[in-house]
């Protein structure tokens, strides 16, 4: 992956996985993942209904043409696999028990339709990226993400 800014726009090339940073001694591991939508052990495994389809949020199931259309398309679990009545119901009434970055990333999927998500490791540390049609991008780091490390993954 090399990284670069000019005239103000971030350019990524992703044309391998394993680099080293800016600095050439940290190794930077870039995996292409499907985010996987932990199991919340807090919402409860009966279904539900939403503008009656039959939705069950804790497996993430629905009975809609939308859901039934990616089954195919996207593993289980994956964020992309989400249509708006499982989305609506776990953001309406399960929002409390969902982390930051599933709730981040559930949203995107619904409003901004990401289309890809990287995962990025670097000291131990990992950071998302992911994708829409547009390739408009957005950046996911964890709240103690070290400004360090964005430095020496931006600079040139």
């Amino acid at each position: 992956m090399k990284i670069s800014i000019s005239d103000g726009e971030i350019l990524v090339d992703f044309t391998g996985s394993h680099f080293k940073d800016t600095e050439g001694n940290k190794e930077i591991v870039l995996s292409k993942t499907n985010f996987l939508i932990p199991v919340f052990k807090e919402i409860p495994k009966t279904s539900c209904y939403y503008n009656r389809n039959k939705v069950n949020p804790h497996y993430l199931n629905c009975n809609c043409k939308e859901y039934k259309s990616k089954l195919k398309l996207y593993p289980l679990r994956d964020v992309r696999r989400i249509c708006k009545h499982i989305f609506f119901i776990l953001t309406k009434n399960y929002s409390n028990n969902l982390d930051e970055l599933t709730k981040i990333l559930l949203e995107h999927q619904f409003w901004e339709k990401i289309s890809e998500v990287y995962e990025i490791n670097y000291q131990e540390e990992k950071l998302y990226l992911s994708f829409n049609e547009d390739l408009k991008f957005n950046t996911y780091l964890p709240e103690n993400f070290s400004m360090e490390i964005i430095y020496l993954l931006s600079k040139k």
